[in-house]
């Protein structure tokens, strides 16, 4: 059997009463459950029922309810069920206003009858029930109808009543009102859309089984009622188990039928004339209520009725043509129900449960279905995610105590959309349920499974020292609607932790992913380090995606990157000072100057205002011990100049200007080419006298004239500026000697602010003439030649030298 549960309130039916009816209908259904007595059962007060041309529909006294007119409000909709199990309305439009009545036998075109199968099996065969839109006469066009149920707590019976309004009632009329176990319903919504999509259109869905039910009601011309009829379906045809002739009940009093005889209050709902005009009063024979004690006339059976249906019938015969019907509505006197859930909303990876009860439902009381139940729980995974199954202990052992559970997961975002069906056993009976959201079933479960990631960039990068360097965070997450990944929202604020190690120390920190947060699902980090070594960036964010707190971290785990790594690195430079022999040489000081900062990013030399140091040899900033020998390190890497500022003391600076550049491929720099430093090397190259008489000697010569002449020559690299003179001594009186010549003061040659260019040599000559000079006179020439150069006096090579002579008179 195929049906669906539905659930009833049960209106105050006691907790006690309601278990012992589950015990008995569950524990022996189809068989005789119930004894068959004692009477009265249907007209004893359950309903307010009749009496004969005395049946009403509205609650009032001397009338007291349940009625009618207060189980129902004015859409049909149960209100109160006083106690009952189960009611049911059913409006059917009616076709006498000019309207087509959408739900009709006779529109189908084919001839439909009580003993029909309600559904074909297959498209082949044909003498199943058919329905279309139609038109039928106004003593066979069904209207309202209604149903309500209860147990007798005196005996344990099921009792069903029933009420319909006819819209002729003045003609003959057939009137049947069927209860199905099955759940029967319509193949698809009125109107019929034959020729449709579906193979076999206009249709009912569901089947008899032994022991449904048909009351019918047959009216004779004048409108009176003629007969209540009760069968029973044996599993090939209809079978007669009671009846009444006109209005009032059977001696066993199992089945009662009743007309209103007088003009009556139709209750809240629209009623309808002849003509289709709405109206609020019913006019006489207009209405019939019937009640049947439907296990006394079962012989002890109680059906699982969850479905009525009113039909008309063209004339008496049971098996004549069907006419119009009311769509089948829910009458759950029993049944089964399923639900699965929770929905929700979790994270990626994390597990979820979902949990399946499955009821039984008797007289209107949900009751776990036996253990052992197998409910099949399909996952179907939709917008990219793709579920991973735990635990099904649905599939088996199946049910305890009504419930199982399936616990899966999915690796990414997405939805996964729980199904769940079961056979749930009464006895003989089986109802297929399914999570179709008919109620009492659930509709079903969505679990959408959410996901994040975030991202730090670059992954590894070499900067310079004190350049500055960007880390990009990216921070992007699936709801799990089928968009993929997105931006986070705008202002999402995302933790950055700077990890400085191997002599890093970041500085000079712009942080945009603390404040504002993300824009367009990215922020940065800025900063730089002074000092060579690693800085590590490390992003995470905690999110909320549809109520799920979400967290990321730069983990590596996929598909979050790793952290960021920034190497700095530092530049150096370095250089030599050498003499004229290409010996090192102390003492230099040079200006470096950083003239361009190196972008990383680009490869480019970016120009800057220069930045200058002075470095004086074996000096700070000078990392360099040797003479000579000159380092800077700890640089910032760019275009630098060296040039040399103040040579050593008696050397010459040498004038040209080097540029070296400094990048992450090579950010050691050596100048290859030594700066050199000229000096000046002077030597006396010549120095000598001539002495020749003045006139005749005549014993020695005691007068004469002497010329002094001395050469010097630079020899170096580099201009000199000479000090030292050549001074004439005599050891007698002076007053016999005079000297002259340029330069020449007294007897001296002052070469004090001379200069001797480099390869230059200089000539000098002093005179001096004696006249009459003492004999044994000694004349002494000193000549001291020295030069400088940058502060440095060094005395010439030859120099100091001494020319001397004696006078000899005798």
């Amino acid at each position: 059997m195929n049906g669906r549960g539905k659930l009833s309130g049960s209106g105050g039916q006691s907790a006690l009463g309601a278990l012992a009816i589950v015990i008995a209908l569950t524990g022996a259904f189809m068989v005789a459950a119930f004894s068959v007595g004692p009477a009265p059962t249907v007209d004893s007060g359950l309903f307010e029922l009749g009496p004969a041309q005395g049946a009403d529909i509205v609650c009032a006294d001397p009338n007291p309810p349940p009625d009618w007119g207060c189980i129902f409000d004015a859409s049909g909709t149960v209100v109160n069920l006083y106690g009952g199990i189960a009611a049911a309305f059913e409006a059917d439009p009616t076709s006498q206003a000019g309207s087509t009545d959408w739900t009709t036998f006779s529109g189908a075109g084919t001839s439909n009858k009580n003993n029909d199968p309600v559904s074909c099996p297959s498209p082949a065969v044909t003498t199943c029930w058919h329905w279309d839109a139609g038109n039928v006469p106004a003593k066979d066009d069904f209207s309202n109808g209604y149903a309500w149920a209860t147990i007798n707590p005196a005996n344990g019976h099921l009792i069903v009543y029933a009420g319909f309004e006819r819209l002729d009632p003045s003609g003959d009329s057939h009137v049947d009102l069927e209860f199905f176990q099955d759940t029967v319903h319509l193949d698809e919504a009125p109107p019929c859309n034959d020729p449709g999509p579906d193979v076999t259109p206009c249709n009912f869905v569901g089947s008899r089984m032994v022991n449904d039910v048909i009351v019918s009601m047959d009216y004779l011309t004048g409108g009176k009622l003629g007969s209540v009829t009760f069968r029973s379906w044996d599993g090939t045809q209809y079978v007669l188990d009671g009846s009444v002739g006109g209005e009032g009940c059977n001696t066993a009093d199992s089945l009662c039928g009743f007309n209103n005889g007088a003009l009556i209050d139709g209750g809240p709902w629209p009623n309808y004339d002849r003509h289709g005009n709405v109206i609020t009063m019913l006019p006489p024979n207009a209405f019939t209520e019937f009640g049947a004690d439907v296990t006394a006339l079962l012989a002890g059976n109680t059906p699982c009725i969850s479905t009525f249906m009113g039909k008309t019938r063209s004339s008496q015969s049971f098996t004549a043509e069907l006419k119009d019907f009311g769509s089948p509505v829910p009458f759950p006197i029993c049944g089964a129900a399923i639900t699965i859930g929770p929905s929700g909303v979790n994270e990626v990876r994390q597990p979820h449960t979902f949990t399946v009860r499955v009821f039984r439902e008797v007289a209107g009381v949900q009751v776990s279905a036996p253990d052992g139940t197998i409910v099949t729980v399909t996952l179907t995974d939709s917008n990219g995610a793709s579920h991973s199954l735990i635990s099904d202990n649905c599939a088996s052992p199946g049910t305890v105590s009504g419930m199982c559970t399936v616990t899966f997961t999915s690796s990414t975002a997405g939805t996964v959309t729980g199904h769940a069906a079961a056979d749930v056993h009464f006895g003989s009976l089986t109802f297929h349920v399914e999570t179709d959201g008919n109620a009492p079933n659930s509709g079903d479960a969505v679990k959408v499974f959410v996901d994040a990631f975030i991202g730090i960039a670059p992954p590894f990068d070499t900067n310079s020292i004190e350049e500055s360097h960007t880390f990009t965070v990216t921070v992007k997450q699936n709801s799990g609607n089928g968009e993929g990944f997105v931006n986070v929202p705008d202002g999402t604020i995302v933790t950055v932790t700077l990890t400085d190690s191997e002599g890093a120390v970041h500085t000079n920190v712009v942080n945009t992913c603390a404040n504002p947060g993300t824009s367009g699902g990215t922020c940065t980090v800025t900063f730089t380090s002074l000092t060579t070594g690693t800085v590590t960036g490390h992003a995470s964010v905690t999110l909320n995606i549809l109520g799920v707190s979400v967290s990321r971290q730069t983990d590596g785990v996929a598909p979050n990157s790793g952290d960021a790594v920034k190497v700095f690195v530092a530049g150096s430079l370095r250089w030599t000072k050498v003499d004229n022999a290409n010996r090192f040489l102390a003492g230099a000081t040079f200006q470096v100057c950083r003239t361009n900062n190196y972008n990383s990013g680009t490869g480019l030399m970016d120009p800057i205002t220069p930045v200058c140091v002075s470095v004086l040899d074996n000096s700070a900033p000078d990392q360099d011990g040797a003479a000579g020998k000159f380092l800077l390190s700890n640089l910032r890497l760019g275009r630098y100049t060296i040039q040399e500022t103040a040579a050593p003391p008696g050397f010459l600076g040498e004038t040209r200007t080097d540029t070296i550049d400094l990048t992450i491929a090579n950010p050691d720099g050596t100048d290859t080419v030594a700066f050199v430093n000229q000096r000046p090397i002077v030597k006396l190259t010549s120095f000598g006298y001539t002495n020749t008489p003045t006139g005749t000697p005549t014993d020695g010569v005691v007068t004469g004239h002497t010329v002094y002449t001395f050469s010097v020559k630079n020899f170096g690299g580099a201009a000199a500026t000479l000090s030292g003179s050549l001074a004439v001594t005599f050891s007698g009186s002076p007053g016999s000697f005079v000297c002259s010549g340029a330069g020449v003061s007294g007897c001296a040659l002052d070469l004090t602010g001379m200069t001797i260019g480099v390869g230059q040599e200089l000539t000098f000559t002093l005179v001096l003439d004696y006249t009459n000079a003492p004999s044994g006179t000694s004349v002494s020439a000193n000549l001291v030649v020295n030069y400088t150069l940058n502060g440095l006096t060094r005395q010439a090579s030859g120099s100091p030298a001494l020319i001397m002579f004696t006078i000899q008179g005798g």
